[in-house]
């Protein structure tokens, strides 16, 4: 199971990534694409957290500070 979701996340993180490189001025033809990867990738560090998976909330803690989120 975790295979699975370290691919979604891995995923989520590729668009997201994307989507936060759009300059300002453009980044309202993004936004409603970027929320949604957003949510997703922070309900899968939920769903980690509810099951016990440190390593994979860690993980997902630092992507999101990473980027500013």
């Amino acid at each position: 199971a975790n295979e699975i979701l370290n691919e979604y996340a891995d995923n989520l993180k590729e668009y997201i990534t994307y989507y936060m490189k759009f300059p300002a001025h453009k980044k309202e033809l993004v936004f409603n694409a970027l929320r949604e990867k957003v949510t997703y990738l922070a309900e899968l560090m939920r769903v980690a957290d509810v099951y016990r998976q440190p390593a994979v909330v860690d993980e997902l803690e630092a992507y999101f500070q990473s980027q500013g989120l």
